[in-house]
């Protein structure tokens, strides 16, 4: 909230509002469920960053690549 006060496209009432903000965000969220239905994966750079290897193959397994011992020496060489 506070970051996007800054911005130009912040910079009417409606968006210092955080009741708005978070009514928004709902909004956002409920729409981003509705697209994950049409193959669209949703992943957070979060649980990325926490748990690449399970990430990883979640997301290989979901766009039906082959999860390989070369891909898990990438990440276990650069994750960690």
């Amino acid at each position: 909230y506070n970051s996007r006060k800054e911005h130009d496209w912040c910079e009417t009432q409606k968006w210092l509002n955080i009741s708005a903000f978070c009514h928004q965000r709902l909004h956002d969220l409920s729409v981003l469920k509705e697209l994950s239905k049409h193959h669209i994966i949703v992943l957070k750079f979060e649980d990325l960053e926490l748990h690449p290897i399970v990430q990883t193959k979640t997301l290989f397994r979901t766009l039906d690549l082959e999860y390989t011992s070369d891909v898990e020496l990438f990440l276990n060489t650069h994750t960690n």
